[in-house]
């Protein structure tokens, strides 16, 4: 490796799951800049966010260790000051730290954030429901708009959100876009900065609302769209608070258990703009790429494609996201391109977790760290020296899941129910065998293994919930799940 400590750049995305990237396989994403990384450099097939909902996964990731160990479980938590982010550790080694765009690593209406993030240099935009609703972390780019006479985003515009499943085209083209003002703000800082710099550029999309530009859009009139995978039998096999959930968002969808062609289509549109703002995302992508490539002192860079968590997309029968351990809400992508790359052009079948990206950068910058962190280096896996993970670990609330290749297990602390999974056979987890006595020994076996888990990562502290009461569709009984609010 070259003694010059690296520049790095992480592309966040919010909300994207590994299949809807055409380098994971679907045909249907119009991705090639980020196709183009995964080309030159290594992409991790399969790799898992530690928690399904934003603040936790993002600060699991800037924190090296578990949900659990920080104590960040949902939106209604954050990181303490005792914690160390990474961005502060690359500072501490002569590091330019910035952040453009999202990084949500606190709820302002909820908590005050303590800890110290690490950055030099901040341009927040904290979504788009602050976006959509004039909040104070997206002034940034609400004056951007201001200046450039453009009507400012409203809810109202949306219409009904739900009946509309959160379907709506932009009102601006690609270049007023949200994505396209966090592009050219990333572009003025590469221009600005000195060598070397961590540079955390956070997209806003696909996160609902799907807003594409309309001329993003326009790319997937006539692409086929894959049906979304559910079957309403599998709700029966579900766990009780789920079932709960699914019915309260299908009743304010306005769509019943059993789909039609028309309910169908409704769905396949929801993936249509979902694609469309991904696109927006890898075109802005493609712009800064194209100013790294022409600015040859820049090297050497590390690039990094990763997302927090995933989103339903009517799979399981669910519009938008939701607290559940399912692969569509946290099988992730993540790709790693650099000249600095000894194997490039690779696919990884090993399991990752995103926590692993902060020993990662550590190891490339050459910056040792001593404090008791549970993320892994992906250095050796990319060099293929050896094998680091048999088990991959997530959580959110009172769930917690173990999962290798072939199985998976969920348990629900706050029931007692749990859930099985044979992914070689069921990769879409439609059949929950937890109750099956044929399978009892492999349940017990990642029962332990959960448990050996959570031993060794210091066990878990009591949570709090933040309750929902609702009728159980299939028994009519009253019953408690944990909605996102």
């Amino acid at each position: 490796m070259d003694k010059k400590r690296p520049n790095i750049i992480i592309f966040f995305t919010d909300h994207l799951r590994a299949d809807q990237v055409g380098c994971y396989g679907n045909k249907s994403a119009i991705t090639p800049a980020i196709d183009k990384l995964a080309e030159e450099g290594v992409i991790f097939k399969n790799c898992f966010s530690q928690n399904p909902i934003c603040i936790p996964s993002r600060s699991s990731i800037l924190t090296g260790k578990y949900p659990h160990n920080i104590g960040v479980y949902t939106n209604d938590y954050c990181i303490n000051k005792e914690e160390i982010c990474l961005p502060a550790i690359l500072r501490e080694y002569g590091y330019n730290t910035a952040v453009i765009g999202k990084l949500h690593l606190y709820e302002e209406k909820v908590h005050r954030f303590n800890a110290d993030d690490g950055f030099n240099y901040r341009c927040i935009l904290e979504g788009k429901s602050n976006i959509y609703t004039h909040g104070k972390p997206s002034y940034p780019y609400l004056d951007f708009l201001k200046r450039e006479n453009c009507p400012l985003p409203s809810w109202s515009k949306i219409g009904n959100f739900f009946e509309n499943l959160g379907c709506v085209i932009s009102p601006y083209d690609e270049e007023h876009y949200v994505e396209g003002f966090i592009a050219e703000e990333a572009i003025k800082f590469l221009k600005e900065s000195s060598s070397p710099f961590f540079l955390w550029i956070g997209f806003c999309s696909p996160h609902h609302p799907y807003d594409p530009p309309e001329s993003c859009l326009q790319l997937y009139k006539n692409v086929e769209i894959p049906t979304p995978v559910y079957s309403p039998e599998e709700i029966r096999g579900k766990p009780s608070f789920f079932r709960a959930f699914q019915k309260d968002r299908l009743d304010r969808c306005k769509l019943p258990y059993k789909w039609e062609k028309e309910e169908i289509e409704r769905i396949l549109n929801i993936k249509r703009y979902y694609l469309a703002t991904v696109t927006a995302v890898d075109r802005q992508i493609k712009k800064i790429l194209h100013y790294l490539e022409e600015t040859s002192n820049l090297d050497p860079t590390i690039i990094i494609f990763m997302s927090d968590h995933g989103d339903f997309l009517g799979d399981h029968g669910v519009i938008f996201k939701g607290a559940f351990l399912y692969d569509c809400m946290i099988h992730v992508p993540l790709i790693i391109s650099s000249k600095l790359l000894k194997n490039k052009g690779i696919i990884i079948e090993e399991m990752v977790e995103n926590i692993d990206i902060f020993s990662t950068i550590l190891e490339f910058a050459e910056i040792p760290f001593s404090q008791k962190i549970y993320s892994k280096s992906l250095v050796p896996v990319m060099e293929g020296k050896k094998k680091e993970r048999e088990y991959v670990f997530s959580e959110v609330l009172g769930s917690k899941m173990v999962r290798s290749l072939q199985w998976k297990l969920i348990h629900h602390s706050h029931t007692g129910e749990s859930e099985l999974y044979n992914l070689k056979e069921d990769p879409h987890e439609l059949e929950n065998l937890s109750e099956k006595k044929e399978y009892s020994a492999e349940k017990e076996k990642l029962i332990n293994v959960l448990l050996d888990f959570l031993y060794t990562t210091d066990g878990t502290p009591k949570q709090k919930y933040k309750k929902k009461e609702s009728t159980d569709p299939l028994t009519g009984k009253e019953t408690t799940y944990y909605p996102i609010q």
